[in-house]
């Protein structure tokens, strides 16, 4: 009984007062006041903020768990204001005091595989992944990274679990099909493209199967895979693949036709222009095949350098050739 009447007595005095007993003070420390307000502020993307209240918040000696919080707030700051090097400092520190955090050495990789330091980033990546952290980016990054490097047979399988999964993720399906595309899998590329069809049914998936077809000297397949990718979407781009792809299919009426049209529509159409240059050409109508690659050498660096070398005429400088 006494017990009890103690306990109350002590709850009826003490009912309203407990923020004024230190041992069971809920008030927050200045450090923690700043991490508050460092995580309103990263999430409002003010980073200059954030940078401010990390000096603060590091002058207050803060505990571990404080800590782990503001680098990650910080080091995601450096990383939008595109600072890799202080934000890879950062993660660095933090993935040290914090080995269990699998978010930094994660980060850290990212960053590494965005700046093409593949080879730092693919042990990360393969680290974070026997963490089970992440996985999906994380197989998708050690993909990439492997890409990089071009060891495409590892790329490939970090892809299929990549996609297996994500569940449905278009980009890393195009990605994979790609990656299998640049190893000339080419039977295995159009497998994975089909799988991206059933998926999102868009006209990109047929102007990377006719990739494929091109490649291996297919030419024919690949203008129908581009009759398909037309059939969705009518663009100059997908016209203009075509008309090249007859061409190298020796179907020459037919692509000369197309970039005609491509040229009544835009005179100066260089890809239209340079397709007939290489045509008449062919067909040994030289002096008007030169006239068409001189059109060519409008579009830009490349298709003047191709037209340069192509032409049997020396090609007029840019400045003097297109004004």
């Amino acid at each position: 009984m006494t017990r009890f009447f103690l306990a109350v007595f002590f709850a009826a005095v003490c009912a309203g007062c407990s923020a004024s007993l230190p041992f069971i003070s809920h008030k927050k420390s200045p450090a923690e006041k700043n991490l508050k307000e460092m995580a309103l502020a990263y999430s409002s993307s003010d980073c200059l903020k954030v940078h401010e209240l990390y000096e603060k918040f590091s002058a207050e000696k803060p505990d571990s768990a404080l800590r782990e919080k503001a680098y990650y707030y910080e080091g995601r700051c450096y990383e939008k204001e595109e600072t890799a090097d202080k934000a890879i400092s950062i993660y660095k520190i933090a993935a040290e005091l914090y080995p269990r955090n699998q978010v930094f050495p994660y980060r850290i990789a990212l960053i590494y595989n965005a700046t093409g330091f593949y080879d730092k980033a693919l042990p990360l990546f393969q680290k974070v992944i026997d963490k089970n952290y992440e996985m999906e980016e994380s197989l998708a990054g050690a993909a990439r990274a492997s890409r990089g490097l071009g060891k495409l047979k590892q790329a490939a399988e970090y892809y299929e679990a990549a996609v297996s999964v994500s569940g449905g993720n278009a980009g890393l399906i195009a990605e994979y099909a790609g990656c299998l595309s640049e190893a000339a899998r080419f039977g295995e590329a159009r497998a994975v493209i089909e799988k991206g069809i059933e998926l999102k049914d868009s006209p990109e998936w047929a102007v990377m199967a006719a990739g494929t077809f091109a490649a291996e000297g297919r030419f024919d397949d690949a203008s129908a895979s581009m009759d398909i990718a037309l059939s969705r979407e009518n663009s100059r781009e997908y016209r203009m693949s075509r008309a090249f792809y007859d061409f190298w299919a020796g179907k020459k009426n037919s692509a000369m036709a197309a970039a005609e049209k491509e040229l009544s529509a835009a005179p100066r159409d260089p890809l239209a222009a340079f397709l007939k240059g290489m045509i008449l050409r062919s067909e040994g109508n030289t002096a008007e095949g030169n006239r068409y690659l001189r059109i060519s050498a409008c579009g830009g660096k490349f298709l003047y350098d191709i037209s340069s070398r192509m032409s049997s005429e020396p090609m007029p400088p840019v400045k003097e050739l297109c004004e």
